[in-house]
């Protein structure tokens, strides 16, 4: 397609990732080489879908026959995964970035639990990290990774900071023992990020006819 100087008549390129946070800055690197190549270095690159196989298959017996779901350690990982992955594919130059998916799904035969809610209607904690980080980078422009001279410059930025540790490491279905951290700079700005309100698990699940 590039051969065929298609990319002169394109604003984005999109692509699809599952790959693990700590690959995802060679595979980044590499992709915008790969756009370098094909002229359009600058092109604006959309994440179209993406997601984690990080907790590997599901080991609870799910709502319906035949579909495991997560257990409360498996969200927990997946809860993890999202802001860290998100903040790299940002400081990474990403566009745009769509998670797969927020409802409810299960592939590979029932074993892989997809989606922000379960089956019964109440949301995982990845629902909070994502509500949590839309909140303060929802709206904000990158400056770049967390230096001194950016910190003293005139942009007046924040430093944002993202520590975890355990953390996911390379391989499916398991967790490393060493920390990781992530900084960058961010310029803070005036309009409010949307933000998510959780339902209180309490409250009774709304009827199939309800207006959402």
């Amino acid at each position: 397609l590039a051969a065929n100087e298609l990319v002169k008549y394109t604003d984005a390129f999109n692509i699809h990732t599952y790959l693990e946070p700590a690959r995802l800055p060679q595979w980044l690197a590499d992709l915008r080489k790969f756009m370098g190549k094909c002229g359009r270095p600058e092109l604006a690159v959309w994440l179209t879908e993406f997601g984690t196989n990080l907790e590997g298959d599901s080991t609870m017996d799910g709502a319906r026959p035949g579909l495991k779901a997560h257990s409360p350690e498996q969200e927990m990982v997946v809860a993890e995964w999202y802001p860290k992955g998100a903040i790299i594919m940002q400081m990474g130059g990403i566009a745009r970035s769509w998670l797969f998916l927020f409802g409810c799904y299960n592939e590979r035969g029932g074993r892989k639990d997809w989606g922000t809610m379960r089956r019964d209607g109440h949301v995982k904690p990845i629902h909070a990290a994502i509500s949590a980080l839309t909140g303060e980078l929802g709206n904000a422009h990158m400056l770049g990774e967390a230096t001194a001279s950016l910190a003293d410059d005139a942009h007046d930025p924040t430093i944002l900071a993202a520590v975890s540790s355990p953390s996911p490491s390379g391989t499916r279905g398991s967790a490393s023992k060493a920390a990781s951290f992530i900084a960058m700079v961010i310029e803070p700005v005036k309009a409010t990020p949307a933000s998510l309100v959780l339902p209180d698990p309490n409250d009774a699940i709304p009827s199939s006819d309800a207006t959402i």
